[in-house]
């Protein structure tokens, strides 16, 4: 399985491709009744230039935080993916959207190196480090919230989180 590296940080060089997965990817129409869902229940999101970094936000939530994949620990990595997460309640995490390149979705050339399973599970790992949290939601389709005790999603090769 290829190792993915993970930050909560993007540095500005990332803008296009960040965009490109944000607001151009072609597997959105899949789940576009679920993001207009969400974009009506938690505000569109926006990319914002902080400082030499990149954020996503949304007008409704403040402390929105973001996870990014990259395909390696390179310098000239490629960003292959992002997670956005936020805790509404003191027992729970909610991940309100999800993006991967379209070689790592479902049906792409690497859907078996599982990178959204690998992103939720990053969540799911930062969840179990801050005391109170029990439960992690996603936004998307029929209400699906696990206690993040129990793990639902395996990935024997998921790396430590990084900053890149």
């Amino acid at each position: 399985m290829r190792e993915f590296y993970f930050s909560s940080k993007l540095s500005r060089k990332y803008n296009k491709a960040l965009e490109k997965l944000l607001f151009f990817n072609k597997k959105q129409a899949f789940f576009i009744r679920d993001i207009e869902k969400s974009i009506e229940e938690y505000g569109a999101p926006r990319i914002v230039a902080d400082g030499e970094t990149l954020r996503i936000k949304t007008d409704s939530i403040n402390d929105i935080q973001s996870l990014f994949a990259f395909d390696s620990e390179a310098e000239d990595a490629n960003l292959i993916g992002f997670i956005l997460y936020f805790r509404p309640t003191l027992i729970k995490m909610i991940v309100l959207h999800i993006a991967v390149d379209e070689n790592y979705s479902f049906d792409g050339k690497f859907s078996d190196q599982t990178l959204t399973i690998q992103l939720i599970n990053k969540v799911r790992e930062i969840a179990l480090k801050i005391k109170g949290i029990e439960f992690l939601s996603i936004a998307y389709g029929r209400d699906f919230t696990i206690p993040i005790r129990e793990e639902i999603f395996h990935d024997e090769d998921s790396k430590k989180v990084t900053d890149i």
